[in-house]
C-alpha cells in the first residue's frame, strides 16, 4: 500500500500531524499479529537509570532507544513527582519548559509536534516525526534529553506513561514493538557544611547546668533539613541522659542538649553533624561552701 504517513505528514499542521501519530499508533496496534516485529529487541529507556541528588543539585537526564530499525516518529510521555523534582527550560525564548530532541530522529525535514515538560503535572511529552522524503533511521541513539532540579528530599520514579515508535519500511507503516525500562531520582537533604556551637550561661560552678546550641548550616548558608543528627560530646560533666555523649536533631537548623558541671578545671564540649563540627570550654569552678546560721539560745541573766 502506499505510506499515508510518507504521502501526508510534509503537508499537514503539526496539530493534524499529532493526530496522524496517534491514529497511526492506535490502528496499527490493532493489526493482526503479524504488524509488529516477533521479537521485541527494541529498547526504550531512561538514562541514567538512577540518580542521586542533593537539593538545589541538577543534572540531565535522556531518552535512549537501542537496536531499532525503520523509525519513523516516536511519542513518549515520562511521568515525575513534581513536589520532588522539575524540569528546568532548555530554551527560554519558546513558551513552557522545553526540553531538547536528540540526535536519533535529526533529519532535515522533521515535525516537533511536542517537546516540553509540565512541572505542574510532573510530565514530560516528546512528540517527533520525520517528513518525506526523509528516509527512516536505525541503529542507537538519544532520543531527547532534559534538565532537572532536585526541589525536596525524596523519591521520584521516573515513568513511561506513553512509548510508541512508528515505523516506515517502503511502504509500509507499523508500530515497532519494544521494551521500556524507566528511572528514578532520590533527593536527599544538603550535607551540613557549618556547626556553631553556644553555652549559656558560658561559666559554671560544680553542680550548675547550661544549655547548648548548635547551630547547624548547609555549604549555602541555609539551615539544614529537619530532623539531622548531630552528636554532643564532653568533659568534667555529663549531659541529661546521664552520659559524656548525646545525640539530637535540629528543628530549624538549632540542636540544644543540657550540660550539668561534675568537676572543678575545664570542660571541653564539641557538637558534630556529618563532617562538621565545632567545640568550645567552659571554666567550672567550685560550688560554693554551704552556708549555715546557727542561733543561740538567749539567756536572760538576772541581778542577784
Amino acid at each position: 500500500m502506499t505510506s499515508f504517513l510518507g504521502r501526508r505528514l510534509p503537508t499537514l499542521g503539526r496539530c493534524a500531524a499529532a493526530c496522524i501519530v496517534v491514529a497511526l499508533t492506535l490502528w496499527v496496534a490493532l493489526l493482526p499479529g503479524g504488524a509488529t516485529a516477533d521479537t521485541p529487541v527494541t529498547r526504550v529507556y531512561v538514562n541514567p537509570a538512577s540518580v542521586v541528588l542533593p537539593v538545589t543539585g541538577t543534572t540531565t537526564l535522556e531518552v535512549r532507544v537501542d537496536n531499532v530499525s525503520d523509525l519513523y516518529g516516536a511519542d513518549v510521555q515520562l511521568a515525575f513527582d513534581p513536589t520532588v523534582l522539575q524540569v528546568l527550560d532548555d530554551n527560554p525564548k519558546m513558551v513552557g519548559v522545553q526540553v531538547t530532541p536528540g540526535p536519533l530522529l535529526q533529519a532535515a525535514l522533521v515535525d516537533d509536534i511536542e517537546a516540553d515538560a509540565d512541572n505542574n503535572l510532573g510530565s514530560v511529552r516528546f512528540i517527533r516525526t520525520l517528513l518525506n522524503p526523509m528516509p527512516a533511521v536505525s541503529g542507537s541513539g538519544v532520543l531527547l534529553t532534559f534538565r532537572i532540579e532536585a526541589l525536596a528530599p525524596g523519591h521520584s520514579p521516573l515513568d513511561f506513561a506513553i512509548s510508541d515508535l512508528v515505523g516506515l519500511s517502503g511502504s509500509d507503516i507499523f508500530l515497532i514493538s519494544h521494551s521500556t525500562t524507566g528511572g528514578s531520582v532520590t533527593v536527599v537533604p544538603i550535607a551540613p557544611a557549618t556547626v556553631s556551637l553556644s553555652a549559656n550561661p558560658g561559666a559554671l560552678q560544680v553542680g550548675a547546668s547550661t544549655v547548648l546550641t548548635a547551630t547547624v548550616a548547609n555549604n549555602l548558608g541555609n539551615p539544614v533539613a529537619d530532623g539531622t543528627a548531630v552528636t554532643f560530646t564532653c568533659t568534667n560533666g555529663r549531659f541529661a541522659n546521664g552520659s559524656t555523649t548525646y545525640g539530637a536533631t535540629t528543628v530549624s537548623g538549632v540542636a540544644q542538649a543540657v550540660f550539668t558541671a561534675t568537676t572543678q578545671g575545664t570542660a571541653t564540649i564539641a557538637a558534630s553533624a556529618g563532617d562538621a563540627s565545632d567545640s568550645l570550654q567552659l571554666a567550672i569552678s567550685a560550688a560554693n561552701p554551704p552556708q549555715y546560721t546557727v542561733r543561740l539560745p538567749i539567756v536572760a541573766r538576772g541581778s542577784h
